[in-house]
Order: structure tokens, then C-alpha cells, then sequence
């Protein structure tokens, strides 16, 4: 519930127009309008309203902070149903979390913000992000940035939505992540951190700027390499050796990273070895 909502409430109460209840404090019209949510209330104006009418301001607020605190542990809850069902893969479940979505209490602007996150979502488990549209794409940005600490769970949303924000905005979002988590020794973290510097590295190397890809390299060297994190490495091998390539033009570097796309190839992922080919193509 909404100041105006809950302005409307106490107004009900005591059997009043729009126009007795405003009094000479503001506008009926523009009352009106704050009551419907269009109109934002000043502090004082609010004060003011609550006194002309014998309305407890403790009382006020307190039913309102009551009202948001409920609304936030709705909203949160929302959130890790919409997270789980998409690390399980369940598009059914999403589905029905659009329906509880749909007929809850969440404010008009919140609702829609949340089926728009639902899209993203399932568009992610089809491999569809095309579909998106522009304000869907929007929401998703504003929430990963709006993140005051990430967890893993968030480090992947991140990871699978990286497309969507510029250069500049990768390089804050992704510095900021490393420098929280590069020192853990979870492995999921890890790997999540090796993920996000190899995507940046490659960022880098398309923008030619070489230079910013030593905060990236030097985040994954502090990586311990264990069996489970080999692939990574070999990775960033061939990247390190493509920018020394750039820089230089010496032919050795390039030679290197032929090697590591054979190396690759031999491990059985062919398909990811094409990959890394088709791009030392696209860059020699």
C-alpha cells in the first residue's frame, strides 16, 4: 500500500470528499491525483494533510512502514522463486510465477518490471535473447547494477546478460565483481570469475584495448590451476598470446595460440576449437 492508498483509506473513514479532505492544505485536483499515485506528496504538505485531519502521524507512518516492509518481503520472495526456477531450467515454474506475479498486491510498475524479468528468463533457457524487447533488456541491466553485493547466483545472471550493457559499463560491473570474489577458493566462484575475465579479455582484444585486459589476466594468474579449471587456463593462454601477437607481430605468438586450438581440439571439443580458430582467423 501507497501513501495514497493509504491517504485514501483514512479518508474513507471519516466520510469525506476529495475536496473536505484536501481542505485549503492542497488542490482537490491535485489530491486526487496523489491518492491514484500520479502526484508525488511533499513531506510537509504531507504533515500538514494528516493534522487538518486529526490523523495520527505515528500511526500513519507506522502503517505504512508496516505495509512496505510486507511488500519487500514479498517482492525478495518473488525474486528467489524466479531465480530457482530458472537454475533448475523449469520454464513451467516460471510460467507459474508469471500467473503469482500477475494477481498479486506489488505495485502496477513492480509487476511489470518482475513479468519482464520472467522474460528474460525464459528467453535464456530457449537461447532467444533476441526476442527481448528494448525495456525488457533495460530492466535487466538496472537490476544487476542495483546489486549492492553479489552472490554467485548473481554473477551468473550477470554472465548470461553481459550482451546488453556497453564496454565502459562491462568494465565497471565486472572489476567490481573480481575485486570482491577473486580471492575465494570455491570453485564455483572461480570459475565464475575466469567466465566473466574471459569474456572481458575478449572485450578487450575487439575493442583494442590491450592495456585493460591486464587487470582480467592478472585476476585469473592468481587462480590456482587444478584439473577442474585447466580449460580456463588453456584459454587464457591463447588469449595472452593473441594480444602479445598484436603487440609485437612476432610470429611465435601466433603459432602458440594454433597450438592450444590443436590442444583443444585433441581434448575432444571440436566444436569449441573451430571457435577459437574461426576468431584467430577473423584477427590475424
Amino acid at each position: 500500500m501507497k501513501i495514497g492508498e493509504l491517504l485514501k483509506e483514512y479518508r474513507i473513514s471519516q466520510s469525506k470528499t476529495k475536496k473536505e479532505w484536501a481542505g485549503n492544505i492542497i488542490s482537490p485536483s491535485f489530491y486526487a491525483r496523489v491518492e491514484k499515485g500520479a502526484n508525488k506528496i511533499s513531506a510537509d504538505t504531507l504533515l500538514s494533510l494528516l493534522q487538518y485531519n486529526d490523523v495520527s502521524i505515528v500511526e500513519f507512518f507506522s502503517r505504512l512502514k508496516r505495509n512496505y516492509r510486507l511488500l519487500d518481503k514479498k517482492d525478495r520472495e518473488i525474486n528467489r522463486l524466479i531465480d530457482q526456477a530458472y537454475y533448475d531450467g523449469s520454464k513451467i515454474d516460471l510460467q507459474k510465477i508469471n500467473y503469482l506475479i500477475e494477481k498479486s498486491d506489488l505495485p502496477k510498475t513492480d509487476k511489470e518490471n518482475k513479468l519482464m524479468l520472467v522474460a528474460a528468463y525464459e528467453a535464456l533457457l530457449t537461447n532467444d535473447l533476441t526476442s527481448l524487447s528494448e525495456k525488457t533488456k533495460r530492466v535487466i541491466k538496472e537490476r544487476i547494477i542495483n546489486i549492492d553485493k553479489f552472490s554467485v547466483d548473481d554473477m551468473n545472471l550477470y554472465l548470461n546478460f553481459m550482451a546488453f550493457y556497453n564496454f565502459s559499463a562491462n568494465c565497471m560491473i565486472s572489476r567490481g565483481i573480481i575485486k570482491h570474489f577473486n580471492i575465494e577458493d570455491n570453485i564455483k566462484v572461480q570459475k565464475n570469475v575466469l567466465s566473466i575475465s574471459i569474456n572481458m579479455i575478449i572485450l578487450c582484444i575487439d575493442n583494442k584495448q590491450y592495456e585493460k585486459a591486464d587487470f582480467y589476466i592478472i585476476a585469473m594468474e592468481k587462480i590456482k590451476t587444478l584439473p577442474e579449471i585447466y580449460f580456463f587456463k588453456m584459454i587464457l593462454a591463447f588469449l595472452v598470446n593473441l594480444i602479445k601477437y598484436y603487440k609485437s607481430q612476432k610470429q611465435q605468438y601466433f603459432d602458440k595460440c594454433k597450438n592450444i586450438v590443436d590442444n583443444v581440439a585433441i581434448t575432444g571439443m571440436k566444436k569449441y576449437s573451430e571457435e577459437l580458430e574461426k576468431y584467430l582467423e577473423r584477427n590475424e
